[in-house]
């Protein structure tokens, strides 16, 4: 009788357990997707204006205030930083970000997550007027 009380503990325990990590690696994966999603911008962005503009920028940094604590930028690197590209280049964006896994307060697990983009640019000189920058993460 014992036995199948302790028995009976233990499954769910482990249950819980079970739960918990898919609902993680669940959170993680669409955390995952809007990193990607970041990078993708990021290099459109360049393929359009022919590299990292203010304009890019001041849209990472709002992306990262938006996201709070649980996802942080750690790292951008981009091909086209400060100076425009010629039509045809392609332009690459890496966004790194460490996902933190926490139980109330306490931080268990941070994970690194990268995003990659790439695309071609389509800049003529002259076309736009913006403001050539570096990444400020």
């Amino acid at each position: 009788m014992l036995a199948r009380v302790i028995s009976s503990f233990g499954i769910v325990f482990v249950l819980m357990v079970w739960v918990i990590m898919c609902a993680s690696t669940v959170g993680l994966i669409g955390e995952w997707f809007q990193v990607q999603n970041l990078a993708q911008f990021l290099a459109n962005s360049q393929a359009k204006y022919g590299g990292y503009t203010t304009i890019a920028n001041t849209a990472l940094s709002q992306w990262n205030h938006d996201k709070g604590d649980s996802l942080q930028i750690t790292g951008v690197s981009v091909s086209a930083a400060g100076t425009p590209v010629v039509y045809g280049t392609t332009v690459t964006a890496e966004v790194r970000c460490d996902y933190k896994i926490t139980a109330g307060t306490l931080d268990l697990v941070r994970v690194p997550i990268v995003g990659k983009g790439q695309a071609v640019s389509s800049y003529w000189p002259g076309l736009y007027s913006v403001t050539y920058t570096h990444p400020s993460y």
